[in-house]
């Protein structure tokens, strides 16, 4: 039976690309002891988001008999030792069973047994895409910088989410002091206006950006941040490492706003007492920091940026701004000069959009204008701007809103269908990884599913099956149908990696007593059909998009369609083939078409 524990550490080494810390004074004798919880079948069925005081005594009343006094007592100090309100774990087996029992049902290892489920989530948590096999717990993508360049978005998947969410929820909300007062960014009750307002009136600004944040948080701080609320040090790896990934904080991930605020809790207070010594007011909206006063402090500048570059981040010396009251002062893109306002330019530009569109038409007046990128987004572009201005001036953007409602928009709609049908088959037309027009009401159709999800779609790709993965409810859902075509892969190794993809999805399907089968339509329906549906429940038929034209960012309009049997999938179905049974035809088509 002790060879169960090195079995265990040497799992976490040898899965953690990152040593044990031995700067903390931990004893082996407490890691062997939680271990050894396993062997004397502790009774671990005890709810965790009870009172620190109730949760202790119902352990030491169901576990006294069990347990031997030493361990029994040693649980109860490291318990009592934890920062309060923080939930009681004691080892990665109690976090299992914790997520599978005290989660209403909506997080499901699916581990077949106990073990099963502790090496999952260890795997889960010390992933290394440079080792493992993918696909893994993330999806990578790139999204455009306003400034130039991409930004690198790592977005945690379903399982994974769900995890992220429960530490989020069940930790690190319940620290209290973890965030300063000095924090406005990820924070509720406070904006970029709340940011703003201490800095109205000022004589100088300064403006400093840090350089990559998020990436600039590693994984090494996290763990340290865990270990400071009290964990043993497994289990502040094994958090540390579902909330990171590539050994950073990733850009994407529900947690990463949260310890982003705690891992800068330092930085904030050094900067804060600071600024009060020397009569300056310090704010910070994520990585945006803004420093002001009533007289000229710029000679603390250089002292300023070597307290952020002992805290471990770097500055952004392009993004680095001092400004006077002869200009407009912006602190996170409002104006601070004597009250905090949106710029005239904006409110100009906004005003003179709506105009025009009155004046001329809104298809005229969009195709005239250069500065419009994204001219089939417009709508959503405009209302974005509106909520901007409703933030600060309401009146304003109440204003605009009713004069926006008297606008005639069918020219403009009719023009932009026939646009969104000739680029549908075309790449590279549109700029990639735009934001999500229509991913949201996607998601929601995928949410509405109670028992079955019929996907018609003749370039369904793997934006769809990671949809799929992520946002179906695993308790609900007996049977999946997915219909593709074959013209949808243009490559062997896209084909190839498309079937891996769904291979893992029908495994982890499988897993929950899921149905899944994927079809590929002859070419007979292929020419017959040119729309795309998502059958729900078959009570709800909804035509959709293509997966394809959403991965890219394109709209077309979703809509429910009156009569689910509109749509002969049966049809369909039965005159198409399995996609695994037929790979090699299917290969020999994508190679022709090539």
């Amino acid at each position: 039976m002790e060879k169960r524990d090195d079995d265990f550490e040497s799992l976490i080494d040898k899965l953690s690309k990152y040593p044990r810390d031995n700067n903390y004074p931990i004893e082996r004798s407490e890691k062997i002891s939680f271990e050894k919880l396993n062997r004397h079948n502790t009774d671990f069925n005890i709810n965790p988001y009870t009172d620190r005081e109730d949760f202790l005594y119902q352990f030491e009343c169901r576990n006294r008999e069990k347990l031997p006094e030493d361990i029994l007592q040693e649980c109860l100090n490291y318990a009592d030792k934890l920062r309060l309100h923080v939930p009681v774990i004691f080892n990665v087996d109690h976090f299992c069973y914790i997520l599978e029992n005290f989660t209403d049902g909506k997080i499901k290892i699916g581990g077949k047994t106990p073990e099963n489920s502790k090496k999952k989530i260890l795997k889960m948590a010390f992933y290394d895409p440079d080792r493992d096999k993918k696909p893994a717990w993330w999806n990578e993508f790139y999204i455009p910088k306003r400034s130039g360049g991409e930004r690198w978005i790592a977005a945690p998947r379903y399982l994974l989410k769900q995890i992220q969410r429960w530490i989020l929820q069940n930790i690190l909300t319940k620290v209290k002091g973890g965030v300063t007062q000095y924090a406005y960014g990820f924070v509720k009750k406070r904006s970029i206006v709340h940011n703003a307002e201490p800095h109205v009136g000022k004589k100088i600004i300064l403006n400093i950006d840090i350089e990559d944040f998020f990436p600039s948080i590693k994984e090494d701080r996290v763990r340290k941040l865990f270990r400071g609320f009290g964990y043993t040090d497994e289990l502040s790896r094994l958090f540390a490492g579902l909330c990171t990934y590539k050994n950073v904080l990733p850009q994407g991930a529900p947690t990463s706003p949260a310890i982003s605020n705690m891992v800068c809790r330092k930085l904030d207070l050094r900067l804060g007492k600071f600024c009060e010594k020397h009569n300056l007011t310090y704010t910070r909206y994520a990585d945006d920091i803004t420093i002001s006063g009533d007289y000229d402090f710029l000679k603390y500048k250089n002292i300023i940026i070597k307290i952020i570059e002992d805290e471990g981040f770097k500055i952004s010396h392009k993004k680095l701004r001092v400004t006077g009251r002869g200009k407009a002062q912006i602190v996170t893109g409002l104006v601070v000069n004597e009250k905090v306002n949106i710029r005239r330019d904006e409110i100009r530009t906004l005003r003179a959009i709506i105009h025009n569109c009155k004046k001329k038409g809104v298809l005229k007046h969009i195709l005239e204008r250069d500065d419009i990128e994204d001219k089939l987004n417009f709508v959503s572009w405009l209302y974005g701007k509106l909520g901007m201005v409703q933030m600060v001036r309401p009146e304003i953007a109440e204003r605009f809103r009713e004069e926006l409602k008297s606008i005639d928009w069918s020219e403009f709609i009719g023009w932009r269908e026939k646009q969104l049908s000739l680029l549908q088959n075309e790449e590279g037309i549109l700029k990639p990884n735009k934001p999500y027009s229509n991913e949201r009401k996607l998601i929601k159709i995928i949410r509405s599913c109670k028992r079955s999800i019929k996907w018609i779609d003749r370039y369904f790709s793997e934006f769809g099956l990671d949809r799929l993965c992520e946002y179906l409810d695993r308790d609900k859902i007996k049977d999946i149908k997915i219909l593709t075509s074959d013209r949808v892969f243009n490559s062997i190794e896209n084909f190839e990696r498309f079937l891996e993809k769904l291979r893992r999805f029908q495994k982890e399907m499988r897993e929950h007593g899921i149905k899944c089968e994927c079809r590929v339509m002859s070419r007979e329906i292929y020419h017959k059909i040119h729309d795309r549906w998502i059958i729900i429940d078959d009570k709800f038929c909804y035509n959709v998009p293509s997966t394809d034209t959403v991965a890219r960012g394109q709209y077309s309009s979703i809509y429910l369609e009156k009569d689910v049997k509109h749509v002969p999938f049966d049809d369909f179905w039965n005159d198409s083939v399995n996609i695994f049974k037929d790979r090699e035809r299917i290969k020999k088509i994508i190679e022709k078409n090539q």
